[in-house]
């Protein structure tokens, strides 16, 4: 699969780096706004566009749209965005 980065915005704002748009071009699909995250020890990892609600014990939580269930092609969309976003970076002298 290749995804690739249209749009990236920095929203430094620990452990958000920022939101980006992609497409995955074998579907000829576009996902937008999904969030980049980075923890303290590097590791990098994406949330899929969501909507926040509140539960019946009134905490604030969040639903994503897009969730894949399978978790290797879960790890196999990580990587692929992580590639892709060094790309992007590498392509549009962004830092990572």
């Amino acid at each position: 699969m290749t995804i690739k980065v249209l749009r990236y915005k920095s929203y430094d704002k620990p452990p958000t780096m920022g939101f980006c748009d992609v497409l995955i071009e074998p579907w000829k699909m576009e996902i937008r706004g999904i969030t980049v995250l980075r923890n303290s020890d590097g590791a990098m990892w994406f949330n899929m566009p969501s909507r926040g609600y509140t539960n019946e014990a009134g905490e604030q939580k969040y639903m994503s749209y897009v969730y894949i269930t399978d978790k290797d092609w879960r790890d196999s969309f990580n990587k692929n965005m992580q590639d892709g976003l060094a790309t992007f970076f590498k392509e549009n002298a962004h830092g990572s």
